[in-house]
């Protein structure tokens, strides 16, 4: 399945440079946009569940939900308000395993719709066909689809620049859907209600990738703390899943991953355009993957970096959109193609 997922964004990476040749129409723009929402909800709907181990426990939790309520047995509810709400509403409807994800599908992939049209309007098919194109989008449309729609409310979220209660609102049901989203949006709401140096957001950055390396006695404790279930059920999951084929230690791969696209939007920042909105993405980008960095030692870190991952679209093309830059079509295009080789290596 996962060469279709490829094979339809090469077709629509095809259409999209047809498109920026021929002038860009942006009727065209938003109508490739909702096919290829759809081509993607059709894929993640469809997709066997076996593979992937967080889905099998997510269609596990379904099934178990359609037996207790058939039978009438009680079960205890998750922290996850919202994600078990919708798991149970889905028992409740006596949906299928298919029918189950597809829904989780749409629930994923309609509001990170939503936001890129509120954030770019009719320029919003190059940065979704930029984040198509990330290597970890296909992971959080079939495997950790919680995350992933906890990821899609968070950036509706962020797309309410001075609608203060929609933004909340979506902030609220993304931490309902993935109580560790309580980090981005913490983040979130005080870059945008401070005015925090950048320098000083870059030397955190930096200090943590120092205390990674080291990899510090007192740090590795503080990771056990939050390894207590009893604080964050969801981020001792991550940490106590069992799994040992997952390669731990220093990455340097997501390390470069992460700093390349951090450097890249400084310079865009710096030679292009900036606002306060694009200064809060940027700084909430850094310092969450600062969070990212002093858990690079634990298994399954890249799901923390992954909160900060999902901003890398709008890094790239906010500024390039906003400042009418010659040729920022192709620019995009080309971090497209560069994302889409990193995901077939990946595969």
């Amino acid at each position: 399945m996962v060469h279709i997922f490829h094979i339809g964004l090469l077709v629509f990476g095809l259409l999209t440079i047809l498109a920026v040749g021929n002038g860009y129409q942006h009727n065209f723009a938003v109508l490739t946009t909702v096919l290829l929402a759809l081509f993607c909800v059709c894929v993640f709907g469809n997709r066997p569940v076996e593979p992937y181990t967080d889905t099998y426990v997510y269609v596990s939790h379904l099934n178990r939900y359609k037996n207790d309520i058939d039978i009438g047995i009680g079960f205890i509810p998750s922290k996850d308000i919202a994600w078990d709400s919708f798991v149970r509403l889905a028992a409740h409807l006596n949906m299928s395993e298919k029918q189950f994800l597809f829904c989780s599908a749409l629930l994923f992939l309609v509001p990170i719709f939503i936001a890129f049209y509120r954030l770019f309007e009719s320029e919003m098919l190059l940065p979704f066909l930029l984040l198509y194109s990330c290597f970890f989008f296909w992971a959080l449309g079939t495997n950790i689809m919680r995350t992933g729609v906890g990821l899609s409310f968070f950036l509706l979220g962020i797309s309410y620049k001075d609608n203060i209660k929609g933004g909340f609102l979506c902030f609220i049901v993304s931490i309902l859907f993935h109580l560790s989203f309580i980090l981005p949006v913490c983040v979130w709401m005080l870059f945008k209600y401070t005015r925090m140096d950048m320098k000083y957001t870059i030397a955190v950055w930096c200090l943590s990738l120092i205390l990674a390396y080291l990899n510090i006695g007192a740090l590795n404790r503080l990771l056990q703390f939050i390894n207590n279930p009893t604080v964050n059920e969801r981020i001792g999951d991550y940490l106590n899943f069992g799994i040992t084929s997952y390669s731990t230690g220093f990455r340097f791969d997501f390390i470069l991953f992460s700093l390349f696209f951090g450097g890249l939007g400084l310079f865009l920042r710096k030679k292009m355009y900036t606002d306060r909105f694009y200064d809060t993405v940027l700084k909430s980008y850094i310092i969450i993957n600062a969070f990212f960095l002093l858990a690079i030692n634990i298994p399954f870190s890249d799901r923390f970096a992954v909160l900060s991952w999902v901003l890398i679209p709008v890094i790239c093309t906010y500024p390039l959109i906003k400042s009418r830059y010659p040729y920022w079509e192709y620019m995009t295009l080309f971090l497209s193609f560069f994302m889409f080789s990193l995901s077939i290596i990946i595969f």
